[in-house]
């Protein structure tokens, strides 16, 4: 019981506190040690350090935490949580957040299928040079009704990305 209690000491010592204490862990600081966590097999102190990292606004990290929860590799599988830190990463400009989002929209995978959106996330990742989110994009257009063509093309045009 002691030895637990010292080793999640340190690793809360490692994680930060928070910042009304003055004491707040940068979000590159939070995301290297999340990188080297799991580099090492260590996914809980990784996962514990990605959340730290993408509640600063590193969109990487938010992926990453995604990833980990789509998969299931180091939590429980939560392909709900994983919907929402895609969006969350997406929102804000990541290329892997707006295609793994928009794919997920496309297919209904934890939320109802949403080919409009689905062209909106995958046609951003696009334009950010990834081709598999330019191929996937003309697969969903050529389901859409020419109406909601028009109503994705306007949306992706009016898009900007989100601020913390």
């Amino acid at each position: 019981m002691i030895r637990f209690f010292f080793i999640f000491a340190g690793l809360m010592t490692l994680i930060g506190t928070p910042a009304s204490a003055g004491n707040e862990m940068s979000g590159a600081r939070a995301m290297n040690l999340a990188i080297e966590a799991y580099d090492g097999g260590d996914l809980k102190t990784a996962i514990t350090a990605w959340h730290r990292a993408a509640g600063l606004g590193n969109t990487k990290a938010m992926t990453f935490l995604a990833n980990a929860y789509l998969t299931g590799e180091g939590t429980a599988p939560d392909a709900t949580a994983a919907f929402r830190w895609y969006r969350r990463a997406a929102e804000r400009g990541d290329m892997v957040g707006q295609l793994n989002l928009g794919d997920m929209l496309a297919e209904g995978t934890a939320t109802e299928r949403d080919p409009v959106s689905a062209y909106v996330w995958l046609g951003l990742a696009a334009r950010q040079g990834n081709e598999w989110a330019a191929e996937r994009q003309r697969e969903v257009a050529a389901n859409l009704s020419g109406a909601d063509l028009s109503v994705a093309k306007q949306r992706f045009l009016a898009w900007r990305p989100r601020t913390l």
